[in-house]
């Protein structure tokens, strides 16, 4: 089992059509993940999610925003 560290807001600034479920799993309940979602090549939602009790979210769109995609590494 992977321990994770638990924080009170992680800020993404890139991004991703989607909510990675790993970062849900490192809030603490009350904390709020804010990110922009929505694909890279159109406007996304900036969107924060927070984290009400273990396994469930709640989650809201702020504002229309224009971030660069989120990438990997090839290495």
């Amino acid at each position: 089992m992977v321990q994770w560290r638990e924080y009170r807001a992680i800020v993404v600034t890139a991004a991703l059509g989607h909510v990675p479920p790993p970062l849900i799993e490192q809030l603490k309940v009350g904390g709020r993940l804010v990110m922009p979602l929505g694909p890279a090549s159109a406007t996304q939602q900036l969107t924060v999610v927070e984290k009400i009790a273990p396994g469930e979210t709640k989650t809201r769109s702020v504002i229309l925003v224009r971030f660069v995609p989120f990438t990997r590494s090839q290495d």
